[in-house]
């Protein structure tokens, strides 16, 4: 089974983001990441992420904007490359627990999980565009 299929993670009560995209299908249960399905090597940085990161925030932001390649509140675009740089900007922030080689660990979690969305994101436009060919026959 491929890891589109089998990661699954919520994003709470909302069943679209701020921005009014729907969330692909894998991105919506029962606010769970789901580690069974997580890569072996990144499943401690899965944990990173949901303690760390919750101390200042609810992690839906984070899950609507790799969900989606979506700033969570800019609505810009949300790849690997902003995904380093929001984590450098949260680890700065006063009060956070982040430390570096946590740092590290959380932007390969983030950039995976970012991957799994841009893949679901594909899939949900290939299925949206054949149900469309089948309507307009």
């Amino acid at each position: 089974m491929s890891v589109v299929f089998a990661l699954t993670l919520a994003v709470g009560l909302r069943a679209t983001p701020a921005h009014g995209a729907p969330l692909p299908r894998e991105f919506e249960n029962n606010g769970e990441l789901l580690l069974e399905n997580i890569p072996h090597e990144l499943r401690s940085s899965s944990s990173v992420f949901r303690s760390r990161c919750a101390q200042c925030h609810s992690l839906n932001r984070p899950l609507e904007a790799l969900a989606t390649g979506l700033g969570p509140v800019s609505g810009r675009p949300f790849e690997a490359e902003d995904i380093k740089q929001y984590v450098v900007r949260m680890m700065r922030k006063r009060g956070s627990s982040i430390r570096r080689a946590e740092a590290m660990a959380l932007v390969r979690f983030l950039v995976f999980v970012r991957e799994v969305g841009r893949e679901a994101q594909s899939r949900e436009r290939q299925d949206s565009g054949s149900n469309e060919e089948l309507t307009a026959d």
